[in-house]
């Protein structure tokens, strides 16, 4: 299912008086469609996306080669380490265009956050598309680690250009943060967050048990929904919410799209952070395939 969000980074407002700078440039208004976990397509022409509160400033801190950068007809390599950022969070090392049969693609290299290795992360320089992002293990990871972090050294930009702001980012029907890959955060009282179109039916279609609800200061049973499709596409099944540790949860199963298992999607009540989104696979995902079927059935309204 193809996912479709619209996001304005109203923080940018404020850096009206360096609005030559290049963050600033790219900090006003992103548009991203969604394509699955590593799908982010961001449209030409379109400001960076970031993912966590301190990726502007590291897209900032770190140069890559660029010599095949087209303006007009690609995105920008401030974008380009804006989504590498949002598929391994962590630290930029180093990165570079090349070539791939006609595909010019984006090749940035990212310390993963407190692990000694180091992954690759190809973006289609077209549209934005993650193409993939493997990370490696072992010697080579160690090895690549260590090479990188030199490199990060070297790319580094001068702090004296560097810029800082505060991203919020805001929808044509609501508020969220992002921090981290499971990481949306819905504030109180906003509307619900839809990541595809058909997702409004969706949410209005399944309900799920709310007893412990408090609407002054949690999130509604749809916008915990609408975030259970925006983290893992498919459709509803069932729901309710708990108590861990006195930390009130939602949890959503969701029957993926064109797979026989399920997943269960945890949501923090008050903020909208996606706590966890845990496909399950074998006999499990089998039997419970087949059980939240028959949840789904149960659980539409009217």
């Amino acid at each position: 299912m193809k996912k479709l969000a619209y996001f304005t980074v109203i923080g940018a407002l404020t850096l009206g008086a360096n609005a030559g700078s290049a963050l600033a440039q790219v900090t006003t208004v992103a548009i991203i469609e969604w394509n699955g976990p590593l799908g982010y397509r961001l449209r030409p022409g379109a400001p960076a996306v970031y993912c966590a509160p301190g990726d502007p400033a590291e897209v900032a801190k770190i140069k890559i080669n660029s010599s095949l950068y087209a303006p007009g007809t690609m995105i920008s390599p401030e974008q380009a380490k804006a989504l590498a950022l949002c598929a391994v969070p962590g630290q930029l090392a180093s990165g570079e265009m090349e070539n791939h049969n006609g595909r010019i693609v984006y090749e940035i290299d990212v310390l993963p956050t407190d692990k000694k290795t180091y992954s690759k992360v190809e973006i289609d320089a077209a549209n934005g598309e993650v193409i993939n992002a493997k990370q490696f293990g072992g010697l080579r990871g160690l090895a690549g680690y260590l090479r990188e972090s030199a490199d990060r050294k070297n790319n580094k930009i001068p702090a004296a250009t560097t810029t800082t702001t505060t991203t919020t980012t805001t929808t044509s029907g609501g508020v969220i943060e992002f921090v981290g890959p499971l990481g949306y955060t819905l504030r109180p009282g906003a509307p619900a967050i839809y990541c595809a179109p058909g997702d409004p039916a969706e949410v209005a279609r399944v309900s799920v048990k709310a007893d412990l609800y408090v609407p002054s200061t949690m999130i509604s049973p749809e916008q915990a929904k609408a975030l259970a499709l925006c983290a893992v596409p498919g459709q509803l099944a069932s729901g309710e919410m708990e108590n861990h540790n006195g930390r009130t949860v939602y949890e959503i199963s969701v029957l993926p799209t064109d797979k026989k298992t399920y997943s269960k999607v945890e949501i923090d009540a008050a903020t909208g952070e996606v706590i966890n989104a845990k496909q399950f696979g074998g006999l499990r995902g089998l039997a419970g395939f087949l059980r939240e079927s028959a949840e789904r059935n149960n659980n539409k309204n009217p």
